[in-house]
């Protein structure tokens, strides 16, 4: 998929101090669809983002034994309960 003029994309992922994991995918204006990881991008004209901060949960990957690769954890934040989304007002 070279051409990519009309191409509907979808960008789900993380962000954080260990880096980033960001999955993509691609669907022409015929509806054909590839996807995979977000490895590099080049935004040329719009790219319109949406960032999500939720303060109560805290984001992070740590190394796993069994699988041998930095796995996504997710904790509550120490400031869980400080007026952030579902926490205490």
């Amino acid at each position: 998929m070279t051409d990519l003029v009309g191409t509907r994309v979808s960008l789900v992922g993380t962000l954080g101090p260990g880096g980033s994991h960001l999955h993509v995918s691609l669907s022409d204006k015929d509806g054909r669809t590839v996807g995979g990881h977000l490895m590099s991008a080049t935004v040329f004209t719009t790219c319109e983002v949406v960032l999500c901060d939720i303060p109560a949960l805290t984001f992070d990957r740590v190394f796993d034994e069994e699988t041998g690769f930095d796995e996504l954890r997710v904790v509550a934040s120490a400031s869980a309960g400080s007026g952030g989304p579902g926490g205490d007002a």
